[in-house]
This record gives structure tokens, sequence and C-alpha cells, in this order.
């Protein structure tokens, strides 16, 4: 129906915007350069980011998780501090299709649609959104949020976003 159609795109629309909000604090865009840049206080960097997506990811209600990661998807901040570190895309052709896609949405946010969450194995929407720096390196976002609530039957929509910041 309308009414669902018009939930769902309203419920995407507010993902991307937590998105956004979560890839422009100062913690991300600090660690981010940091890590662009070599800098000696990295870890420092990281630590911040670290305490500011723990904090950040408890303002979101349904939020399965939300991460920052490099344009080689390392993990460098996640809801989850376990993740710290993993490289979610490890195979060259994975990888190329992730980056392509991000290239192709600009400065859009791209959607693999519903999958399953490797991390739940619930039902989640997929998105991704790359974040450039001022020099047009690409980083990762990814957000994903659970496709559908169990005491509701209608669709809710997990993010990833280009940054990478992945809220999930």
């Amino acid at each position: 129906t309308q009414q669902q159609s018009t939930m769902i795109l309203n419920y995407v629309e507010n993902a991307e915007n937590t998105l956004a909000a979560y890839g422009s604090a100062n913690e991300i865009q600090e660690l981010l350069i940091g890590l662009r840049d070599n800098a000696e206080n990295v870890n420092e960097l990281k630590a911040a980011a670290q305490k500011y997506t723990s904090s950040f990811s408890k303002t979101v209600n349904g939020l399965e998780g939300i991460y920052v990661s490099d344009w080689n998807t390392t993990v460098q901040a996640h809801t989850n501090p376990e993740s710290v570190g993993i490289t979610t895309r490890k195979e060259e052709g994975p990888l190329n299709q992730l980056r392509d896609a991000l290239i192709q949405a600009g400065d859009g946010v791209y959607n693999t649609g519903i999958i399953i969450s490797p991390a739940s194995g619930k039902q989640i929407v997929s998105m991704y959104k790359a974040v450039k720096d001022d020099d047009g390196k690409r980083f990762t976002i990814r957000m994903p949020i659970p496709a559908e609530r169990e005491s509701d039957n209608y669709i809710l929509l997990r993010l990833y976003h280009d940054f990478l910041l992945t809220l999930h």
C-alpha cells in the first residue's frame, strides 16, 4: 500500500540521516584524518572514535550496530569492540564489487537489499555510503538495521554507508 511504501521510505531516509550524523561527528572525522595522515596519535583517535561509537549507538532505536572502516574494509570502530580490526571484504572480487557500487552511488547510498545479518542471523537491509575526505580518499560507513520487527510484520531497513560507516 501507499502507506507502507511511505513508511519504508521515511525509515530509509531517517537511517541515512543517522548514518550521516555518525560519519560527521568530530571523533569519526578526526580518526579518518589521522588514518590518512598516519598520525602518531592514531591509537588515541581510535579510542575516541570507539567511545563515541558506543555512546552514539545507544541513542538509535532498533540498531544492530554501526561501524567505520577504511576503504579496504578494515573496521576501525564498531558497536561491538571485538569487531575492531577485522576486514569484512578479504577477497579482491567482493571488495572491488563493493568499491565499484559505492563509486557508482556517488554521494548517495548503495543499497544491497535484504540480506541475512552475519551478526544476528536476522533479515536486514544493507546500505553503504562512501564518504571522502578533502583529498577524495574514501572511507566506508556501514549501518545495518533489522529488516523486520519481531512484534510487527512490516519491513525496517538496515543501512551500510560508505566511509565505511556501518550502522546495523
